[in-house]
C-alpha cells in the first residue's frame, strides 16, 4: 500500500515538471517569434529638430472670448491664426493705392499744360517755342525744365540763354535772351548771322545793325565757335571806314576791304591798328592814280610802308 502512494506521488510530481518545462518553452518560442517579426527602429536627434520646425510652421491660432451683460454668460469664437507679415500687407495695398492715385493725376485735366508763357522774345514767336518744346497737353508734372531747355538750345542756336519754369500745378515759364547779330555773314549766296561771340545762327527777320560781309573765303577758325571775337571785332572796327551802304570784303589771302564803286577792290588787310592811317595812305594812291588816269583792278594798303595796286586781280 505505501509502495503504490509512493507511486502515484512521483506520477504527480513528474506529471507537474512536465507541465513547467512546456510553459516556459512555449514562452520562449513565443517571445523569439515576437523579436523576428518586429524590424529594429533607430531614432536620430535630428528628426526631433524636423519635426520641431515643422510644427513651428503652423501659425499660433488665437482665442476670442467676449463677455455679455448676463453673468457667466460669454461667446467663444472660432480661433484665427495670427497674421505675421501684415507689413508685407500693408505695403503692397499702399503700392496699389499710390498707383490708383498716379493714374487719376496723370489724367486729370487740371495738370495738363494747356499753354506756354514766354517772355523776352524779338524775333521768336510764342508758337515757335512751343511747337520745338512740344509741352501741350502733358502733366506738368512729368515735365523735366533741364531737358527743355536743352531742346530748345538745340533747335535754336539764336538763343543767348533759356530759361524754363514749371508752376504748379499746369503752368509753364521760359524766359529767353536772343543773340544780337553783329555780321550778317554772306558766302555764295548763303546768309548767316554772327554774334559778338563768334556764333552763327540763321537769320530772322532783318537787322540793319549787323555789319554785312561779302565772303569769298571761311572765316578764321574758332575752337568755340563759327569764328573767334577778335576777328568779329576787327570786321565791326574796320567797317567804320567802308563806305556807306557798301559790304565788306574778306579774303583769306588780302584780309578786309570793300569794292569801290569806281570799280576796283580795296584791300586793308587783317590788322585794325592802323586803320586811320592806311585810310590816309589810300585816299593818296586814288588821288594819284586819278591824276595819271589810271584805273587799277586791286588797292591794297594791307602794309603802309609798302603799299601797292594792280592792273588785274
Amino acid at each position: 500500500m505505501a509502495r503504490q502512494e509512493f507511486t502515484k506521488i512521483e506520477k504527480i510530481r513528474a506529471r507537474r515538471e512536465k507541465q513547467t518545462r512546456g510553459n516556459v518553452q512555449s514562452s520562449r518560442s513565443k517571445s523569439q517569434g515576437a523579436s523576428r517579426r518586429s524590424p529594429q527602429v533607430m531614432v536620430r536627434g535630428g528628426g526631433g529638430q524636423a519635426m520641431g520646425r515643422m510644427q513651428k510652421r503652423y501659425s499660433p491660432r488665437r482665442r476670442f472670448d467676449v463677455a455679455l451683460s448676463s453673468p457667466g454668460v460669454e461667446i467663444r469664437f472660432p480661433a484665427v491664426p495670427a497674421i505675421q507679415n501684415y507689413w508685407q500687407i500693408f505695403s503692397g495695398v499702399l503700392t496699389i493705392i499710390l498707383a490708383i492715385l498716379l493714374i487719376i493725376v496723370w489724367n486729370s485735366p487740371e495738370f495738363e499744360v494747356t499753354q506756354v508763357e514766354v517772355q523776352g522774345f524779338e524775333r521768336f514767336t510764342t508758337q515757335e517755342i512751343s511747337r520745338a518744346i512740344n509741352v501741350i497737353g502733358k502733366p506738368a508734372f512729368s515735365l523735366i525744365p533741364a531737358l527743355l531747355q536743352e531742346d530748345l538750345e538745340n533747335t535754336y542756336p539764336g538763343l543767348a540763354d533759356v530759361d524754363v519754369r514749371v508752376d504748379w500745378p499746369a503752368s509753364v515759364v521760359i524766359t529767353i535772351e536772343e543773340r544780337q547779330p553783329v555780321l550778317a555773314w554772306n558766302r555764295e549766296g548763303t546768309v548767316r548771322w554772327v554774334d559778338a561771340n563768334g556764333m552763327v545762327f540763321e537769320p530772322r527777320g532783318m537787322s540793319e545793325e549787323a555789319v554785312r560781309v561779302l565772303a569769298f573765303s571761311p572765316p578764321p577758325e574758332s575752337a568755340g565757335g563759327f569764328t573767334s571775337p577778335e576777328f568779329v571785332n576787327s570786321i565791326a572796327l574796320f567797317a567804320e571806314y567802308v563806305p556807306e551802304g557798301v559790304p565788306v570784303c574778306y579774303d583769306a589771302a588780302h584780309g578786309l576791304g570793300w569794292q569801290d564803286e569806281r570799280g576796283w577792290q580795296v584791300y586793308f588787310g587783317f590788322d585794325t591798328s592802323e586803320l586811320a592811317v592806311k585810310q590816309m595812305v589810300y585816299q593818296a594812291i586814288v588821288k594819284r592814280l586819278e591824276q595819271k588816269n589810271i584805273r587799277p583792278a586791286l588797292i591794297s594798303v594791307e602794309y603802309v610802308d609798302s603799299p601797292y595796286y594792280r592792273m588785274e586781280r
